[in-house]
């Protein structure tokens, strides 16, 4: 993936454009991405945060070992910042991704991190994950538009990617928990699923039809 298309990607998640403009809360999901393919970004895991707040919070959040330097000529509306260049996190992904190649084959991988404890009341509990569910709809359009597929990961070992932020013990209570994997790169079809007309099944109906 060349690095311009990175941005492009990276700036649609900005609190500030489409859809997010119209989410009426602060922004509370912020993105741990797994660079493995980008022309012109080493290999290796960064943050996204996706307010000036944010940005605050996640290093009060994460150890102070994690130095978070500012990628050079990142956009101002994609702040990214990187986590550890390190090729072999490839193989990391794919094993908290439930040991699932496309954890480590994909172009991208995405960790998306909410702010959790203390959480203001029980509602904002479900607004983290609605929150998590608008980047991923926003992901997968992103990726439809570079000419590339995404694919949500239900299936992850959240506490393992704790371990591997540093974050405390236990995880239940760490200020930051990982709600929703995802992953980006080129797609593989699947040559068993088969696209039918809506009400296909209506077609040979077993009864004749009434008069």
């Amino acid at each position: 993936m060349p690095l311009a298309q990175l941005w492009q990607l990276l700036r649609a998640l900005h609190p500030a454009y489409l859809p997010f403009d119209a989410w009426p809360a602060e922004p509370r999901v912020h993105v741990l991405l797994f660079a493995h393919r980008v022309d012109g970004l080493p290999p290796g895991a960064y943050l996204l945060p996706r307010s000036l707040a944010g940005a605050d919070r996640l290093r009060q959040a994460l150890p102070t070992e994690l130095t978070l330097a500012p990628v050079p000529h990142a956009p101002a509306d994609a702040p990214l910042l990187c986590v550890s260049e390190n090729p072999a996190l490839a193989g990391t992904l794919r094993t908290l991704n439930c040991h699932q190649a496309l954890g480590s084959d994909a172009i991208l991988g995405f960790a998306l991190l909410a702010e959790f404890n203390p959480l203001p009341d029980p509602a904002a509990y479900r607004e983290r994950f609605q929150e998590a569910g608008l980047l991923g709809q926003v992901l997968y359009l992103e990726a439809e538009a570079l000419g590339l597929r995404g694919t949500g990961i239900g299936c992850f070992f959240d506490d393992a990617l704790h371990q591997l932020l540093g974050l405390p013990e236990p995880a239940a209570s760490a200020p930051l928990q990982s709600v929703y994997h995802f992953t980006i790169g080129q797609p593989v079809l699947d040559e068993r699923i088969s696209t039918e007309p809506p009400y296909a099944h209506l077609a040979n109906p077993l009864t004749p039809p009434t008069p």
